[in-house]
């Protein structure tokens, strides 16, 4: 099949070269499994490349012409309607020998009689011969990436070597109408005409020399577009079949073409040209059809292609080590060289590292955010739910220990008097706590703040009051636990 379409196009690739001159890389052969054949040893070998399912895609498929257009519709509409589709299946050597035809863009332009090239590639007889005439490539292999490939790279399911690159930019460089271009830099071998005319009047004059040379087809669809452009201005007489009524004076033509054969309209843009024709129709076919073509368009347009002037170069570096040195060596020669002169690059594994750097900085401020509220929450219901002294404390509240809630009563006051208790895992001696409530004494909530300063004291005082309701002696009377268990966090988080 051709490669003439993109979407054909898209589904080659090249491989990557090795070193000595090797057609294919170690870092390739090293990720992939040959399931059948061979490895490409000529410029027309390729390699059929299977996903880890040892598939390929519908689309593939019927791109690469192993199933029909009607073999595609139908698997479209069975995926449309919900039905079950029967997987097709080929044998590795009946895919070994399947064959493609590559038409290279040079060769989609034939010579004229007058020294000009046309495109010939739009007619369907013309198609035929060109892939006929095309090079033929052979599947030489069946590859498929191993499960912990690192290089598995390879995203077409047809890949290439260098030597097929090479192959055709040298059948390029060689071809007919390369050379005729480069043989007349300021001509445009597809219509004779200079790339950028320097007057207005040789525009005209190209544009009727360009109009005067089309064949009898081109001729008539020419005159029938310049007759839908007079019609926007005025109406002329039906046209009867005769081509000198189509000339009406000053160029002025009919609007109105009926049936007329092709031969027919051709002569009637012969006599329009002779007739004086109005030159801003002529300047605008001329910016349509003649300018804007370039030298450089028409080559690249051609296939050709210098080795000294690459549009692009791929850099592999088998460890980062050696990357860093690739991107210090172009810094260095940037340093000295001129603007105009300068390397520009990418480095896609700094493009990635620096991603996922963000990435990991993103989520980390997410998690740090979650861990501040849910310490800020906690804190709150900790007050609420853990019997702490709050600051701030006073006679009229009443605190009940171990269920964590101050009761607001307004009561005489905190009975603690000679209230002794030892803090667990503290020696016997002197290690005791006693809270008194005296007259000349400070309310407990005032030590509060030093005692829970200090962690280990905090975690006593919790055991000493969520223990001291079993005690002989009781800090007010206890509260029930249900209404701080309760209390809703949003809420506590407000009223704080």
């Amino acid at each position: 099949m051709g490669s003439s379409s993109s979407s054909q196009a898209k589904n080659f690739s090249q491989l990557i070269a090795g070193t000595d001159d090797q057609a294919i890389s170690q870092a390739v052969t090293d990720s992939y499994d040959l399931l059948y054949g061979a490895w490409p040893e000529e410029y027309n070998q390729v390699v059929l490349v299977l996903d880890e399912n040892n598939s390929l895609s519908t689309a593939s498929l019927y791109q690469l012409g192993l199933i029909s257009a009607q073999q595609y519709l139908e698997i479209q509409e069975q995926i449309a309607d919900g039905a079950e589709v029967t997987p097709l299946s080929w044998d590795y050597e009946t895919i070994c020998g399947h064959t493609f035809s590559l038409v290279p863009a040079s060769d989609r332009y034939s010579e004229k009689e007058d020294g000009t090239f046309a495109y010939t590639a739009d007619s369907t007889p013309q198609q035929e011969q060109l892939v006929k005439n095309g090079i033929t490539l052979t599947i030489s292999g069946v590859i498929r990436p191993k499960t912990d490939a690192a290089n598995a790279t390879i995203s077409t399911p047809v890949a290439y070597t260098s030597q097929l690159t090479d192959y055709v930019i040298e059948h390029a460089n060689a071809s007919a109408v390369v050379t005729a271009q480069e043989e007349t830099p300021e001509i445009n071998v597809l219509n004779g005409m200079e790339f950028e005319a320097p007057s207005q009047e040789e525009k005209i004059e190209d544009a009727k020399t360009y109009l005067s040379s089309m064949g009898v087809s081109d001729k008539a669809a020419m005159f029938q577009m310049i007759q839908y452009y007079l019609a926007q201005e005025q109406t002329g007489v039906k046209f009867s079949g005769d081509p000198s009524q189509l000339s009406q004076g000053n160029g002025s033509m009919v609007s109105s073409m009926g049936s007329a054969d092709e031969a027919a309209l051709a002569q009637a843009l012969d006599l329009w040209l002779a007739d004086s024709p109005d030159p801003d129709i002529l300047l605008s076919i001329y910016d349509e059809t003649i300018a804007g073509a370039s030298y450089e368009e028409n080559m690249e347009n051609f296939g050709k292609v210098s080795y000294d002037a690459p549009s692009s170069i791929s850099i592999y570096t088998d460890s980062f080590e050696d990357k860093e040195s690739v991107s210090q060596c172009i810094a260095d020669y940037n340093k000295e060289a001129s603007e105009e002169n300068q390397i520009t690059y990418t480095d896609y594994v700094e493009l990635m590292t620096q991603s996922l750097t963000s990435i990991v900085d993103i989520i980390s401020y997410v998690l740090i955010a979650f861990v501040a509220v849910s310490l800020v929450v906690s804190c709150i219901m900790d007050r609420h739910h853990h019997p702490h002294f709050r600051h701030g404390a006073h006679q009229g509240d009443r605190y009940s220990p171990g269920h964590g809630c101050f009761q607001k009563e307004y009561l005489p006051g905190i009975q603690c008097r000679n209230l002794h208790h030892r803090l667990p895992g503290r020696s016997t001696g002197g290690a005791g706590l006693r809270f008194a409530r005296h007259s000349h004494q400070r309310h407990p909530a005032e030590f509060a703040g030093c005692i829970l300063s200090h962690r280990g004291l905090a975690r006593d005082l919790r055991r000493f009051l969520g223990s001291a309701q079993h005690s002989d002696h009781h800090v007010g009377r206890p509260a029930p636990r249900q209404k701080c268990g309760k209390k809703d966090p949003v809420a506590a988080l407000r009223t704080e």
